[in-house]
């Protein structure tokens, strides 16, 4: 029997952490998964939209050569599943690497919602792996170089919506050109609304038995870093033109968010000397 490798393409804080681990409960006795194993070792920056002959350069790089050696050795015994963002510039080659025997789970959620959780890491301003993995129009597969002149006075939010936009663009183009990769397109709120009908139809497309203990984790959120950030204008999404057709193309109406839900979760309140400090910072601004 032939087993497959399954990989998650997404842009991160869409419920891939719950997925790894759901399906370490459900189906450990079935698959291997795991969860951003390589972290930045895909080099997603600078190898984001090459062509089929750039990717092979991917084979050069031990750490990628090696994971691919594992998962071809794991799929000896069962499927492989990979949950996290890094993997997303190496899908095609991937498919090459291991003899058509991948399939991709294309994971999407609501764009204002996800950038909002992904500013909440900061993630363009760390000094880690996150930071050398992150997307920015700097990078030669990115459809809009036209944002480096304002990239450095964009807040955090603004740039984690170029992510979101980017990546989803970049599924929705691969595909299209790749049509010989089993495909299933799926999104964060449909797997966890009242029914399980999404998650079955996951499963199904994974090639695993549908288990009821599956979902009853619906109930279980898996987050490790419950984050906060300073507020910013949810509205800006709706001025990218980009950013609203790819959110339309993945069924997202941007104009239907509930600012409400997303200050009492996203938004981090300030404290009475934080405010006091404000005004002194004006008083002394005017006084001079």
């Amino acid at each position: 029997m032939q087993h497959d490798a399954i990989f998650v393409l997404s842009t991160g804080r869409c419920g891939t952490q719950w997925l790894h681990d759901a399906m370490q409960t459900c189906y450990g006795d079935l698959v291997e998964a795991s969860h951003e194993p390589l972290k930045a070792g895909y080099q997603p920056r600078r190898f984001f939209r090459s062509s089929r002959a750039g990717l092979t350069a991917l084979g050069d790089v031990p750490e990628v050569a090696a994971h691919v050696a594992r998962i071809r050795a794991q799929l000896e015994r069962g499927p492989y599943f990979e949950a996290g963002w890094p993997c997303f510039a190496a899908l095609p080659w991937l498919h090459e690497a291991l003899d058509g025997r991948l399939r991709i789970v294309h994971l999407a959620r609501h764009p204002v919602t996800t950038a909002f959780s992904m500013a909440t890491h900061q993630v363009y301003d760390r000094d880690d792996w996150i930071r050398d993995a992150a997307l920015t129009p700097f990078d030669g597969g990115c459809l809009r170089p036209a944002l480096q002149l304002r990239w450095a006075a964009m807040s955090g939010y603004e740039k984690c919506l170029f992510w979101w936009t980017e990546l989803h663009r970049y599924a929705i183009d691969l595909h299209r050109r790749r049509p010989d990769i089993a495909w299933h397109a799926t999104t964060y709120e449909a797997l966890f609304a009242p029914t399980p009908d999404a998650l079955h139809a996951l499963v199904d497309f994974c090639g695993l038995p549908r288990r009821p203990a599956l979902g009853a984790l619906r109930e279980r959120r898996t987050d490790q870093y419950h984050y906060r950030t300073w507020p910013d204008d949810w509205r800006k999404a709706l001025q990218s033109p980009e950013t609203v057709e790819v959110a339309e193309a993945l069924g997202y109406d941007i104009a239907d968010t509930d600012a409400h839900a997303l200050s009492a979760r996203y938004f981090r309140r300030k404290k009475l000397r934080h405010y006091l400090a404000d005004w002194t910072a004006i008083g002394r601004r005017f006084a001079g």
